[in-house]
């Protein structure tokens, strides 16, 4: 396994792409505020077994279902899937499960050219690359300031959320509540920092990660841009080098000259990793 993996955060030319290399800060977004309705929308299912025996203790519990009879038992648990049929149907369910979630969305390449597109406002805007300790390795409390990430994966089907009485194991709910998307956007190749507490908001990580800066085949401001990551470059006492994107002269492509693209799990982390 690598040392290091490197992710990408498309920006446009504003005060949040200054703010990333001036300020060492990302934005944080709560999932349900995601560009795709379908994004952390898993199908829910109820399956509650009518055997008092297959249901888990703490449901029993909860329910108060231990003692009750037959009829009794049937009563309160159609009452029960009924409740969370509500909760399911109206997205409470859902939002009470993302409560105090967020997310920064990173991408595993630096020239998809609908991303410059769509995330850097039509290539004006950059793409900052972080480099990614994998020494640190993810869990639900790990700290969002050092980028742990997680990949996205891409599906032509929801996933399914099973509520049959048994606690969900915490993996099994981030792979299906917000690790999965529709693979119309594999296009994206996206990786995710959870923050699992304390909502959304601007953050500061861990200025070591800041690795490269891309300026936009159409951005306006060189200048002021490459002093300003120069001027890190002298506070941070790390290299930071600054490129700018290209429009190829013959093909739909996108070149960044000098640029080291680097690899994940064997593959060029590129848009198109066989001209790389």
């Amino acid at each position: 396994m690598p040392k290091f993996i490197y992710r990408y955060k498309y920006l446009p030319d504003g005060d949040g792409l200054r703010a990333v290399i001036g300020k060492r800060t990302l934005k944080f977004t709560h999932p349900q505020k995601f560009n795709d309705p379908f994004d952390c929308m898993p199908v829910c299912e109820i399956d509650l077994p009518r055997e008092i025996s297959k249901i888990h203790p703490q449901l029993r519990e909860a329910l108060h279902l231990d003692g009750l009879s037959a009829e009794e038992l049937h009563v309160t648990l159609s009452k029960a899937e009924s409740g969370m049929r509500v909760s399911f149907e109206s997205g409470d369910f859902i939002t009470s499960l993302l409560s105090g979630a967020s997310v920064l969305s990173l991408s595993k390449i630096p020239d998809s050219t609908l991303m410059w597109s769509h995330y850097a406002e039509d290539h004006k805007g950059a793409v900052v690359e972080f480099r990614i300790d994998c020494s640190k390795k993810f869990s639900l409390g790990t700290s969002h300031a050092d980028l742990i990430c997680l990949d996205v994966h891409y599906s032509r089907e929801r996933p399914v959320m099973l509520w049959d009485g048994n606690p969900s194991a915490p993996n099994t709910v981030l792979e299906n509540l917000i690790l999965t998307k529709s693979d119309v956007w594999a296009y994206e190749q996206e990786s995710r920092v959870l923050k699992s507490y304390g909502g959304e908001g601007i953050f500061k990580y861990d200025p070591t990660a800041l690795s490269a800066v891309v300026l936009g085949a159409r951005n306006e401001n060189q200048e002021e841009l490459v002093a300003l990551v120069g001027a890190v470059e002298s506070s941070l006492n790390q290299a930071i080098p600054v490129y700018q994107a290209k429009f190829c002269g013959r093909t739909y492509r996108l070149n960044i000259p000098g640029f080291k693209y680097r690899t994940d799990s064997g593959v060029i982390q590129s848009a198109h990793p066989e001209e790389r």
